[in-house]
């Protein structure tokens, strides 16, 4: 699933494509510092909202997971990329 966002957003017009650059390496980020222990500061949590409207809401409906709350994998564990990536759309 990861690997078809990718291939979609490069085919995809320049505005998505520099929408998503710009919030998804932001989002990560904040997960990152979520998994650390710290908290949002406002501002990030402004550029979330932003980005659940412009970015990751379109790609949870777009792969189906708009209504989901909870995500399991089964087989092999996730690596940290992809782990990051679902997280920074949303996941909690």
């Amino acid at each position: 699933m990861l690997t078809r966002v990718q291939v979609g957003m490069q085919d995809s017009t320049p505005g998505k494509r520099r929408l998503f650059d710009f919030f998804m390496p932001r989002a990560i980020k904040i997960e990152r510092r979520r998994l650390a222990g710290k908290s949002p500061t406002f501002a990030e949590r402004l550029l979330l909202l932003a980005g659940e409207a412009l970015v990751f809401g379109p790609i949870k409906d777009f792969l189906g997971m708009s209504r989901m709350r909870q995500a399991y994998t089964g087989g092999e564990p996730l690596g940290e990329d992809t782990f990051l990536f679902y997280r920074a759309l949303g996941g909690t």
